[in-house]
């Protein structure tokens, strides 16, 4: 008993499915009976409560984390979300006439008037009608930095240490020979070998190491620069003097350092059987000139 008057409590079912024409739907009256409705009349309104649980209209599971909005005709509305098990309760809420508003992600939203009079209790079973989700396109980029972003190049660059050579300076060249790009560096000579192509060695004509991303290449009589990667697949050189860098090791003649792009321009892939078969003449060539 509250104040002399006992509340009526009232049981409905909102299910979406029926409240398809919800702009014309009569409000859902909550009224005590006439008997407390007289006593009423001589007292200040009673408080309302609004309660219920909220399921799947299929399965009648519950529905938790929804979204209640109970919104009065004036003034501020409130808020509040289902439990796990689907139970919510409004107490303390002032008589008069409400719009109850149910939402909740991948379900049909709900909403629904409902007039609750002085001192009613409600127990509102509401069922949710299951919507597929529209969203929007979503387009993931995937961002691969490239062997010279990774290799530390740029902070080389910075220090000034040595001589560097990048893709716009290769592009500008328009050469066909990784020693055509190179002949203008400062220190370094191209210098014929026994077969009348061209190497790469330092003025005192000793032969630099090389590096070709960042894997030292061991010198083989008779294979040159050129043979180790052409100016297309070229991404940037460095090139040292005196001063080399320890992640090129120590050498007393310098070191070459080139680094190869990620892919080329208007160039698929070769496909493994033309790999094996320049592997095949590479090898061949070397036992040649080993004999």
């Amino acid at each position: 008993m509250i104040g002399g008057l006992i509340p009526t409590t009232l049981r409905s079912i909102l299910a979406a499915g029926s409240l398809a024409a919800l702009g014309g739907a009569a409000p859902l009256a909550l009224h005590p009976s006439p008997a407390d409705a007289q006593v009423a009349d001589t007292l200040a309104p009673l408080p309302v409560m609004v309660a219920g649980r909220l399921v799947e209209v299929r399965t009648e599971l519950a529905v938790g984390d929804a979204l209640l909005r109970l919104e009065p005709v004036s003034g501020p509305a409130t808020e509040m979300r289902t439990a796990e098990s689907g139970r919510f309760t409004f107490s303390g809420v002032p008589p008069g006439r409400y719009t109850l508003r149910v939402e909740r992600l991948g379900y049909r939203p709900l909403e629904h008037a409902l007039e609750l009079g002085p001192g009613t209790e409600t127990d509102l079973q509401i069922q949710l009608v299951p919507e597929a989700l529209r969203l929007e396109p979503v387009i993931a980029v995937a961002m691969r930095r490239s062997r010279l972003s990774m290799s530390g190049f740029e902070e080389r660059r910075r220090s000034g240490l040595g001589h560097y050579i990048t893709r716009a300076d290769i592009d500008a060249e328009e050469v066909l020979h990784t020693t055509a790009v190179l002949r203008h560096v400062p220190g370094l000579r191209l210098l014929p070998t026994p077969n009348g192509r061209l190497d790469v060695a330092m003025r005192s004509g000793c032969r630099p190491s090389v590096f070709v991303d960042g894997t030292r290449r061991e010198h083989v009589p008779g294979i040159t620069i050129d043979d180790l990667v052409l100016p297309d697949f070229i991404d940037a050189i460095e090139v040292y003097r005196d001063f080399v860098p320890v992640q090129f090791g120590s050498s007393d003649c310098g070191a070459v350092a080139i680094w190869t792009r990620n892919t080329v321009p208007g160039r698929e892939p070769a496909p493994i059987w033309k790999k094996i078969i320049v592997g095949l003449f590479v090898i061949t060539g070397l036992v040649f000139l080993a004999n």
